[in-house]
């Protein structure tokens, strides 16, 4: 992952030697990301940017923040969907599995007054990418 990639407020994953946790990105420098530790704190930390992996999309996270699951069946391809909405910001994250691929990612459909994205995400940095390119005001959470 380079620093090109990531903005203010992405949530990314550290696995060290004797810990590892998910933080949300407050600086970022050319080979260097800074976060704080606790909320509202002061002090900024900085982690590599080769130490840093990004945070793959689950269903725990969409349940999190609002989204909705509904299970549909496409007869002709006998492909099961699964479809994410959110009512409150109208956005739609289609998911089918795929044995080739192994069912990672998923197609996102972004809908907005400003404007309409439908683009494969596979981590909740790029979903976040997705809602601020559409004009949401979402913020994300992880529990």
């Amino acid at each position: 992952m380079e620093a090109k990639e990531l903005m203010i407020g992405d949530w990314l994953y550290y696995r060290g030697q004797f810990n590892a946790f998910c933080f949300r990105v407050e600086q970022i420098t050319r080979k260097k990301v800074g976060y704080h530790a606790e909320p509202n704190e002061s002090r900024i930390y900085y982690i590599r940017m080769s130490e840093c992996e990004p945070v793959p999309i689950n269903s725990e996270i969409l349940e999190n923040n609002g989204f909705g699951r509904y299970n549909l069946y496409d007869i002709k391809v006998q492909h099961q969907w699964v479809l994410w909405f959110d009512k409150l910001t109208r956005v739609s994250l289609w998911y089918r599995e795929l044995n080739e691929d192994n069912g990672d990612g998923m197609m996102v459909r972004v809908e907005s007054p400003l404007a309409n994205l439908c683009i494969k995400v596979c981590y909740l940095h790029q979903l976040q990418h997705a809602l601020k390119l559409c004009g949401i005001e979402k913020e994300i959470k992880i529990y």
